[in-house]
């Protein structure tokens, strides 16, 4: 059976990745995502303190319903706890940073897709046998399109995203050596100096500039 966000990630080949976002500029941010053929939308989760699952919870949240027909997700999900948190906010996929495979079941079993995170073969048959809907591919800012071609031969039937270093400079050549689709998070969104302060003409441009790499929109 065919996933369905795998199957629209195939299509529309990114999912943007937001980290340390202020509450007061979810909305904006998913609205120009959104606006610019942009709707799969991942907010990863922090760690730093006993307030940020809430904080988490409630950027999900917002999320949802500054544009209800955003596919939003979780990033960075440790634990069934934060699994049931990112459920309950409105998200529709996980995406961790390991191949836990009792957190890959759990979330499965919950109706969430789950993305985990895997570097080595041995790593992402792991991670797809937990019953995994893609795996992502982490970091890729210490290697090249090659690797990806290379795992894609024996690996060719398992979904796989890159994400790590990617831009409008490289996405192409990873989606080309086999990626389903990349994830593009600080190359894209400069969150603390652009998004944060309400800076958002750079951040368009670059959208833009990654969606014409992409052939996506033209």
């Amino acid at each position: 059976m065919k996933n369905i966000i795998v199957e629209i990630l195939k299509k529309q080949k990114i999912i943007v990745i937001i980290r340390g976002i202020k509450k007061d500029k979810v909305a904006e941010t998913v609205k120009l995502l959104c606006s610019n053929s942009i709707n799969l939308i991942e907010f990863t989760f922090l760690h730093n303190s006993s307030n940020d699952l809430k904080e988490n919870f409630e950027i999900i949240e917002i999320a949802k319903k500054a544009v209800p027909e955003a596919i939003i997700g979780a990033g960075t999900v440790l634990s069934k706890k934060e699994v049931k948190t990112a459920l309950k906010a409105g998200a529709e996929f996980i995406v961790m940073p390991d191949t836990n495979s009792k957190i890959i079941k759990f979330a499965k079993k919950k109706g969430l897709t789950v993305i985990p995170g895997a570097f080595t073969p041995s790593e992402i048959i792991k991670a797809y046998n937990a019953g995994s809907d893609a795996v992502k591919i982490f970091p890729c800012d210490i290697l090249d399109a090659s690797y990806i071609k290379a795992l894609h031969g024996p690996l060719g039937h398992i979904p796989k995203i890159a994400v790590g270093g990617i831009s409008e400079k490289n996405a192409a050549e990873f989606i080309q050596a086999g990626c389903i689709g990349v994830g593009v998070g600080g190359k894209l969104l400069n969150i603390k100096e652009e998004i944060n302060n309400g800076n958002f003409s750079d951040v368009e441009n670059r959208i833009k500039s990654l969606l014409k790499a992409l052939n996506i929109g033209e």
